[in-house]
């Protein structure tokens, strides 16, 4: 999240730890599908093109600028938690 706030790319491998979904879960809710990677070798890709690239990190920047703010201007996953939470004090 810091990254994003600061509009610097990052790339990631969708696994099946927290660390990695978690990034892939910003990624993907920004539209930024490209930058998860299905394998080790496609993120050395991803992470080269973005390094070597200057265009492409530049409007990679620009698109995270641009759509960044729906990750802090949305409430839905707040209320998920909230409805979770009253769930388990009930079921409790």
């Amino acid at each position: 999240m810091q990254a994003v706030e600061s509009a610097l790319p990052i790339v990631t491998v969708e696994g099946r730890f927290l660390r990695g979904r978690l990034a892939s879960g910003i990624l993907k809710r920004m539209g930024l599908q490209e930058l998860v990677a299905s394998s080790a070798d496609e993120y050395v890709a991803v992470a080269t093109r973005l390094a070597l690239d200057s265009e492409y990190r530049k409007s990679t920047r620009q698109r995270i600028e641009a759509v960044r703010q729906i990750l802090f201007d949305d409430d839905a996953p707040i209320r998920a938690l909230e409805t979770f939470l009253a769930q388990a004090r009930l079921a409790a």
